[in-house]
């Protein structure tokens, strides 16, 4: 199984050691044109793009200014998979896993970013903020582009595509949200893609909805699930159980699992 998250907004770098395992991110320069296109950013300009507040326009320009394109980063860099916080990774609980579990996690997981297209779990990144929908705007003689989907589709699928047939075409598993997963180009990808769905019951009803951070926290054990436990078919993702849900045969299709609780 190869299994896709999102990166997410709240970062944290201080708590983690980089060692000889760590790897550097495959679209590395890429990322580094990126950062200087927003280092061209205002204040004013920047909390425009990324619709954000004055306080928080102004720490993002200081983070990125102080974004090192060294390839030699240790001291102000930490593994992708240890930095990214939130309901998605709070509920994936990194520190539960073993080094024989991230070492495995390596070739079996990858993470959609704004700033680095895709990233290992080991990949080593700096603090940033850089949602995918983020309208930037890219024009400098050789990229000419109105938005992050534009810059990345392509690197990202070929990406996905070159590890999903170094390992006999695995199902993709989609645990990603939709704006960050709709930047791979699905007609182009070789191989079937899965999405659970997580979904609540409607209070004295028989009905059932999705409700965003419930769905984030499943979205993190089940990823944990698939990865602590070597999931090989789709069977075994229908055995989920985690955070109380159930697999619903009724509601699912080939590629759509949806789990009710």
């Amino acid at each position: 199984m190869l299994v896709i998250l999102p990166s997410s907004k709240t970062m944290s770098l201080e708590d983690y050691l980089v060692n000889d395992k760590n790897t550097v991110p495959e679209f590395i320069d890429l990322a580094n044109l990126l950062v200087s296109e927003v280092k061209k950013y205002k204040i004013a300009e920047l909390k425009k793009l990324m619709k954000v507040s004055d306080k928080l326009a102004d720490l993002t320009l200081k983070t990125y200014q102080q974004f090192s394109i060294e390839k030699n980063i240790n001291k102000i860099s930490s593994p992708s998979i240890y930095s990214f916080k939130g309901d998605v990774y709070d509920a994936f609980d990194i520190n539960s896993f073993s080094f024989a579990d991230i070492e495995y996690m390596q070739d079996n997981l990858r993470i959609i970013s704004g700033l680095y297209g895709v990233l290992r779990p080991l990949d080593l990144i700096q603090n940033y903020r850089l949602e995918m929908a983020t309208i930037l705007p890219i024009d400098n003689g050789k990229i000419k582009v109105k938005n992050l989907y534009q810059f990345w589709y392509q690197h990202i699928t070929k990406s996905l595509n070159e590890l999903i047939l170094n390992k006999n075409n695995p199902s993709l598993i989609n645990l990603a949200s939709s704006e960050y997963f709709k930047v791979i180009d699905k007609a182009e990808l070789k191989s079937n893609i899965i999405t659970p769905i997580f979904k609540e019951n409607i209070k004295d009803t028989d009905n059932y909805k999705i409700i965003a951070i419930h769905s984030k926290k499943a979205r993190g054990v089940m990823a944990q699930y698939i990865l602590k436990n070597r999931i090989k078919t789709i069977n075994d993702i229908k055995d989920f159980s985690g955070l109380g849900y159930k697999f619903s045969k009724k509601d699912s299709n080939d590629n759509d699992l949806v789990f009710i609780r």
